[in-house]
């Protein structure tokens, strides 16, 4: 056997490289300058624009309703309500407002207001994990009729979303809740209690919405103190924003001021948009 030269396996090296250039050798991925990001020909580095993440956006609907009647009744009502909700990676805050107004004439001819109540509630919650969260809520309501100056709910706890889906959303929370009432002529009173709550938003069709949202705070230290809240409403969408709606309140209060109802029911019919 001959044995190779060293001027033979020289001339072997030099000759690779013109071989690995060839047009018919097939290329089986990108180069290594190219997957450092470096440009092959001028050997310059290729910046690469950096995706930054969506942000926040708010969400939410303004809504109104109203009536007036005139002849043998004269009376007239108002209301106007808003919810919105600005959803970020971890986290979610939770705003709402409404006001109902409602006077008529009595035999005097005399303007007399027969329901005026106003509420506003938010609520953060912290995502520990997927679908894990801790919250605080705060919500305050008047009353005059109810005998509310100020009922005022501060509360913390732990809540599960169950389901986050475009037509069906599902989630419910266990905390603890200061609860205070501050009325104009009964008896104050406030307590520790428990919080149990949940919400829904199922929509079967394109057009049908049903939302509700049920809180109940059962008083710890003493089994009479219950109050519970359900916000009830079917929404009918009319166009890509505005939509008619049919809501129906309900608050049960167990120890109401002498000579008032444990229940209070709310009905309206609106229009509202969202946004």
């Amino acid at each position: 056997m001959q044995r190779l030269s060293i001027a033979t396996i020289a001339a072997a090296l030099l000759a690779a490289p013109a071989f690995a250039q060839s047009t018919d050798a097939p290329k089986s991925g990108p180069s290594l300058t190219e997957t450092l990001g470096i440009d092959p020909e001028t050997g310059a580095a290729i910046l690469q624009e950096a995706q930054e993440p969506e942000k926040p956006k708010w969400t939410g609907s303004v809504n109104a309703s109203g009536s007036l009647s005139q002849g043998n009744t004269n009376k007239r009502t108002a209301g106007v309500a808003a919810d919105a909700e600005r959803r970020g990676e971890d986290d979610r805050l939770t705003l709402g407002f409404a006001w109902n107004y409602s006077d008529e004439k009595d035999a005097t001819k005399t303007w007399t207001i027969s329901q005026r109540r106003t509420r506003g509630n938010a609520k953060y919650d912290y995502f520990l994990a997927e679908k894990t969260y801790a919250y605080v809520n705060a919500s305050a309501e008047n009353d005059k009729f109810s005998d509310l100056n100020l009922r005022l709910v501060l509360g913390a706890g732990a809540g599960r979303q169950f389901y986050e889906e475009d037509d069906f959303k599902l989630s419910a929370e266990l905390g603890l809740a200061y609860y205070d009432e501050d009325r104009y002529v009964g008896m104050d009173e406030d307590y520790v209690a428990a919080r149990v709550a949940y919400s829904l938003e199922y929509t079967p069709r394109d057009n049908i919405t049903f939302l509700q949202d049920v809180e109940a705070l059962p008083g710890l230290e003493d089994a009479a103190d219950i109050y519970v809240r359900k916000d009830s409403r079917i929404r009918l969408t009319v166009t890509d924003r505005m939509f008619t709606q049919f809501q129906w309140v309900l608050d049960y209060d167990n120890t109401p001021a002498a000579g008032l109802d444990r229940v209070d029911h709310l009905f309206l019919i609106g229009v509202g948009w969202e946004f």
